[in-house]
């Protein structure tokens, strides 16, 4: 899971960067990049120049637009929803991406449970490749919800903040996607 601690002062870095204070956005940017960087490797871009580029992108937009942020929500959930929709954009330009949005052989589920058996090691390999493959196949709206709740462990206020939805819609696209995967 990643790091989700936030510096003591962040609501006052936050104040002062809308009030223009560059050193405190820089603060801000640089205590965010590494969750920034693996919320994009999470969502299937394997090429480290693009990954860069879309961290650098996240970062002009929240420079563009921290003026608007109004602490209705957490400031990660803001932040990590500037860097969704940047993601979704890079995905829907890209055609190296446009058909297939992780490769179930960069299986991001792992099964720390299984020991030296290489017959069990293999099955739940296979098992989890076979999840992935059905989790590809669900609407966009789906597997992103079960992506950042399952695998990346973010509880449902911060999901539905990020995907700008309520926790109550949410949570029946998380059940509409379980339902999905289960007809498999």
């Amino acid at each position: 899971m990643l790091n989700q601690t936030n510096p003591a002062n962040e609501s006052e870095l936050i104040k002062k960067s809308k009030d223009g204070n560059g050193s405190a956005l820089e603060q801000l940017l640089r205590h965010y990049k590494s969750r920034i960087h693996s919320f994009i490797l999470s969502k299937g871009i394997r090429c480290h120049h693009d990954v860069e580029d879309l961290v650098q992108d996240t970062f002009i937009q929240i420079y563009k637009s921290i003026t608007s942020f109004e602490f209705r929500s957490k400031f990660s959930s803001w932040v990590l929803g500037i860097a969704l929709n940047i993601v979704r954009n890079h995905l829907n330009r890209s055609a190296q991406y446009k058909y297939n949005f992780v490769d179930a052989l960069d299986t991001p589920l792992v099964d720390n449970n299984v020991g030296n058996e290489p017959d069990r090691d293999l099955a739940a390999k296979s098992a989890y490749q076979d999840v992935n493959k059905q989790i590809q196949k669900l609407p966009t709206q789906l597997s992103e919800c079960l992506q950042m709740i399952c695998i990346d462990g973010l509880s449902y206020a911060d999901t539905a903040n990020t995907l700008a939805v309520s926790v109550s819609s949410l949570k029946s696209r998380i059940f509409r996607a379980r339902k999905e995967l289960s007809y498999c």
